[in-house]
């Protein structure tokens, strides 16, 4: 989790571990010629923001680009995925629930993302790896591949829907860095919430939110946003 930090952005734990799950694309390795995927968007809407009292924080696409073989066969295979962020200020400056911890009343730290995919259909085969993986490989790859949070532990099973599609969310509990311009705060515990990945068109989508443990569970708000999300088709 960061804040304001050009070096260290919120994308960094948000879309490491499904950007990571695209390596699996390497199965493409037997066609011809060099092969370009690029996704849709999924966002979510001003409605849902406003509801659930988060903003948008910036859509970006992601690239990622692999060289495989097949022998003495190279190909590169280059897909485009794209990450919507919202954030919200959680408003920890009562009760004392920041006492300790340096974190500044003000900091938008719940963050919510929804992470958009291709899907990669080749001959009737779907090539992209991230429909098979659980929420808990998921959560475990974002571990890895940031090293801004740690102590990773299952804490609730949920339910929800995403574009209209029923869908489960895992709830983590972790201890996670925060920084800000003005401080750096050191294992703050947050709650970690992965979604299953959804199918949508050309698109795989997927959610993952964090926000400070010291807010209490917000399952209600995650509902809203994740209800709330929308796919548009990328460009043929």
């Amino acid at each position: 989790m960061t804040e304001e930090s050009p070096g260290r952005s919120r994308r960094s734990v948000l879309a490491a571990g499904a950007t990571a799950a695209t390596v699996g694309l390497a199965g493409c390795a037997g066609l011809a010629g060099d092969l370009s995927f690029e996704s849709g968007s999924a966002t979510v809407t001003a409605q849902a923001r406003s509801e659930a009292g988060y903003q948008e924080a910036g859509v970006t696409a992601i690239p990622f680009s692999r060289q495989v073989s097949l022998g003495p066969i190279r190909r590169t295979v280059e897909v485009t995925n794209l990450l919507a962020e919202y954030d919200r200020s959680v408003g920890l400056d009562s009760g004392g629930l920041t006492d300790g911890l340096g974190i500044p009343t003000d900091a938008r730290a719940a963050v919510f993302a929804a992470f958009t995919t291709p899907a990669v259909d080749i001959f009737g085969r779907t090539l992209n790896p991230v429909a098979n993986l659980s929420t808990d490989e998921l959560a475990n790859l974002i571990q890895q591949h940031y090293g801004g949070f740690r102590n990773l532990a299952t804490d609730a099973e949920l339910s929800g829907t995403l574009l209209g599609q029923s869908t489960g969310v895992t709830r983590y509990t972790a201890e996670a860095d925060l920084l800000t311009t003005a401080v750096v705060s050191t294992d703050v515990p947050i709650y970690l919430y992965v979604g299953t990945p959804v199918r949508a068109g050309e698109d795989f989508v997927l959610t993952v939110a964090a926000h400070p443990r010291a807010a209490g569970p917000r399952e209600g708000t995650m509902r809203t946003l994740l209800e709330g999300v929308e796919h548009a088709a990328g460009s043929a």
